[in-house]
């Protein structure tokens, strides 16, 4: 009964009317999840340590379907040189700043837990974004290749 139910052929259509609304709801869902860890946070004033395993959840989701849009589907841009640069400029000036507005200028000897974070992190996305985006590309001009 199950292997009629997955091998059955489908109409094309079918699977990319799917496939979009899978997304909209993962976003959906997504997004709903932020919310609630906002809230849960800064409204109801929990610590981290009683909503890290949403936060985990919600991190996993994101970079998963991030990462299996790139590398599987090849639909997000490559980065130039030039492009990463500017996007990491973009990502740590509104991290940093954001951070400066709601908590003001920090100790010089906060530095690890203040500024590290807010320089390193864009960097690091940037980069693995990079990276998963080029392993795509070439995955998918490896399949082009193939074809011909």
């Amino acid at each position: 009964m199950f292997k009629e139910l997955f091998n059955a052929s489908q109409d094309e259509r079918s699977v990319i009317v799917t496939g979009r609304c899978a997304t909209v709801f993962l976003g959906i869902t997504q997004i709903l999840l932020l919310l609630a860890l906002l809230r849960r946070r800064y409204l109801l004033d929990q610590p981290t340590a009683e909503i890290w395993d949403i936060q985990a959840v919600l991190l996993l989701s994101i970079f998963g379907y991030i990462g299996a849009r790139l590398y599987l589907w090849g639909a997000l841009p490559v980065l130039s040189f030039k492009g990463a640069i500017l996007g990491y400029l973009l990502l740590a000036g509104s991290v940093t700043g954001g951070c400066l507005l709601l908590l003001g200028i920090p100790e010089p000897s906060d530095w690890a837990s203040t500024w590290l974070p807010a320089l390193l992190g864009p960097a690091i996305l940037i980069c693995m974004y990079s990276l998963v985006a080029h392993l795509g590309k070439r995955r998918i001009e490896k399949m082009m290749k193939a074809e011909e």
